[in-house]
């Protein structure tokens, strides 16, 4: 798969172990990196995907084509993360349209690309940052594990970063945000258990 392009076939062997038979998995951050690689994974291993997007809507779409040509059942959405009103209306609608969501992977950050230094950082870079990657992350926890709880079960994947261990000259609060990323799911880990694994 070609990052730039969205969703293209990844070349995974064939057979994989369809572990996932049945069962819908919501990948977020999936238009394009690693979410597409994942919900493409997933869609390997036999799950339905929901893909959601902020910005991506192609690359989305090539993404839902892919888990599509394995016989899945592909659903796009788009939040933007910083905002909850719109994370939870998604959520609403996602369940409410699948019945219910058996694993959430929150992959979606925001890693200030733009940004060559430290010495280059705003006070704006670091409120987009950590409300993508803290509060989007927190959010879309809060919004589905609850509804895992009720159900009786469920699955919740964040996903952290190296820079957690070697830290980030470049933009620490990157960093920041993937140590807190880290905090929220050993926090929600003790909360939830052991009905829902995070």
């Amino acid at each position: 798969m070609t990052n730039d392009q969205g969703a293209k076939y990844s070349g995974f062997p064939q057979p994989v172990y369809p572990r996932f038979s049945g069962k819908w998995v919501m990948v977020t951050g999936a238009g394009t990196g690693f979410g597409s690689t994942l919900a493409q994974r997933a869609a390997a291993e036999g799950a339905n995907v929901v893909i959601h997007y902020n910005s991506s809507e192609d690359g989305a779409k090539r993404t839902a084509e892919f888990v599509e040509s394995f016989g899945r059942e592909a659903i796009i959405v788009q939040a933007d993360l910083r905002y909850w009103d719109q994370t939870r209306e998604m959520c609403a609608k996602v369940w409410d349209h699948i019945g219910a969501l058996d694993v959430l992977v929150n992959n979606v950050g925001d890693i200030a690309t733009d940004q060559m230094s430290w010495q280059d950082i705003t006070e704006e870079v670091v409120d987009r940052v950590l409300a993508v990657d803290i509060k989007g992350t927190l959010a879309m926890i809060h919004e589905n594990g609850g509804r895992m709880l009720k159900r009786g079960r469920g699955a919740i994947v964040n996903i952290a970063s190296t820079v957690v261990v070697r830290g980030s000259p470049r933009a620490p609060q990157y960093a920041a945000g993937k140590y807190g990323i880290l905090g929220l799911t050993k926090s929600y880990a003790a909360a939830f258990a052991p009905t829902v694994r995070v």
